[in-house]
């Protein structure tokens, strides 16, 4: 029982959420207050309070480096693998962009590849998507914003649903590979499944 509080009080804050999100995405990297401030544009205050909880919880390691103050993840906490899986499960990369993505229309399907759904993520790895409908300004955006928030680019392939059709099926070709390749549809939203 103490694990589902325990996983309610990470994932309930939005800005722990952002937090949790951006740190375990990238776990060798050190943020500072201020660049945190500008990349999601919460108060200093709020943001400050919640880095403060996760240090005294010895979840993130503090450093100050002249006059500012660095942030990362203590790959030693006793917890982190526990926490890195609710994370993933419930704020992390595939719940963002199904959450972005539920709300244009253009974009019938959605699916997540390559290095994060292999396990395989680097540091210079980006995250790769694949999406089928038409493109808007909506979607350009939203993927701008969800790389600000990763802190990660995004490599999105868009397929209109006809293409999508034609080329499934085609041995040799790019999507015949990546469809036969571990997925994560994010669109419609099918949970915890893999194609």
């Amino acid at each position: 029982m103490r694990t589902i509080f325990f996983s309610l009080y990470l994932t309930k804050s939005k800005i722990r959420a952002d937090l949790l999100t951006l740190f375990f995405l990238n776990p060798d990297r050190s943020y500072y207050l201020r660049e945190l401030v500008r990349r999601f544009g919460y108060s200093v205050g709020s943001l400050a309070r919640e880095l403060k909880a996760f240090s005294k919880e010895g979840l993130f390691e503090r450093a100050e480096r002249g006059k500012e103050v660095f942030y990362r993840l203590h790959h030693r906490h006793p917890l982190f693998t526990e926490i890195r899986g609710i994370v993933e499960k419930t704020v992390g990369i595939p719940k963002r962009l199904s959450d972005g993505l539920q709300s244009l229309k253009e974009i019938q399907e959605a699916y997540l590849y390559g290095s994060f759904v292999k396990g395989k993520m680097k540091v210079d790895s980006d995250i790769d998507l694949i999406l089928v409908g038409d493109e808007t300004q909506r979607l350009k955006s939203l993927l701008k914003q969800l790389e600000a928030k990763f802190d990660r680019s995004i490599s999105s392939v868009l397929f209109s649903p006809e293409e999508f059709q034609s080329k499934k099926d085609v041995k040799g070709d790019f999507l015949y590979a990546v469809i036969r390749s571990p997925l994560i549809q994010i669109k419609p939203l099918k949970e915890k499944e893999w194609i």
